[in-house]
Parts: structure tokens; C-alpha cells; sequence
């Protein structure tokens, strides 16, 4: 008997593996949108540590789907811009101190009409404090 014909006798032997579903992702998605009321921007917190806060934003800013955020694992940083686009790029130095950049990526002849926004969450586990001050509990 060759290799192959015992390699494939061999699969036949074997169960099919069962249909598996990929683990749900449990990391809170990035929320991103615009803002046309610029009144309703007013003072927004850069880190957010509670539903209660998130909820709060999220109906000033008109979010609609809010999603449920483990705030034992995860902080939410918050940028706002005047291009249609954000990029917001979260960096933990050796220390625990979070910061971040938001880049505003604006194409050629943009008018702006709206604020943009971006919502993005950070695991908790490597972050003590953001922007040099304690992360907020509430």
C-alpha cells in the first residue's frame, strides 16, 4: 500500500470535524459618526470609565446603539474632529500612562458640515493613569 492511498483511507476512518462557530469577540467596537448640532459637542470627557458616562455622550451626540462595555477591562478614549474621518492611535508607555493621537484624515475640497467622532476602547490591564491624571471611576 502507497502513502497515499493509506493517507486517504486513513481520512475517510476519521469523524469530520464539527461545525464550529468562531468565539464571540468580546472587545466593545469602535464607535465612530458625526455630530451636526456643534452646540451638543460642549465639554466631553477624553476617557470614559462607566456605561452611565457612555450612555450620557451617546445621547448628547445622538448614538443610537450604544453596546454594553465591561468597564472592569476596558476604558473608552473619546476624539472629535472636523474631517469626515478619524484615526485615533492609543499608545500605554512603560509606566501606564495612556495617550493618544487622533488624525483627522481630510480629503481634497471637504466641506465641513459636521464634527466627527471617535470612540475607541483600551484594555484596562496596562493602563494606570491617562494623560497623566487617574483614570476616572464613574
Amino acid at each position: 500500500m502507497t502513502p497515499a492511498v493509506f493517507a486517504l483511507g486513513l481520512a475517510l476512518l476519521l469523524p469530520s470535524a464539527p461545525n464550529l462557530k468562531p468565539a464571540a469577540a468580546d472587545e466593545p467596537p469602535v464607535l465612530r459618526g458625526e455630530v451636526a448640532d456643534w452646540s451638543a459637542i460642549g465639554n466631553y470627557p477624553k476617557v470614559i470609565g462607566s456605561q452611565k458616562v457612555l450612555r450620557d455622550l451617546a445621547g448628547r451626540w445622538g448614538v443610537e446603539n450604544v453596546p454594553d462595555v465591561d468597564f472592569r477591562r476596558y476604558v473608552l478614549v473619546v476624539a472629535t474632529t472636523l474631517g469626515p474621518e478619524l484615526k485615533l492611535e492609543t499608545v500605554v508607555d512603560e509606566k501606564g500612562n495612556l495617550e493618544f493621537a487622533a488624525r483627522s484624515l481630510i480629503p481634497p475640497g471637504y466641506r465641513v458640515g459636521a464634527l466627527s467622532f471617535g470612540i475607541k476602547p483600551v484594555e484596562r490591564r496596562a493602563v494606570k493613569t491617562a494623560f497623566g491624571q487617574s483614570l476616572p471611576t464613574d
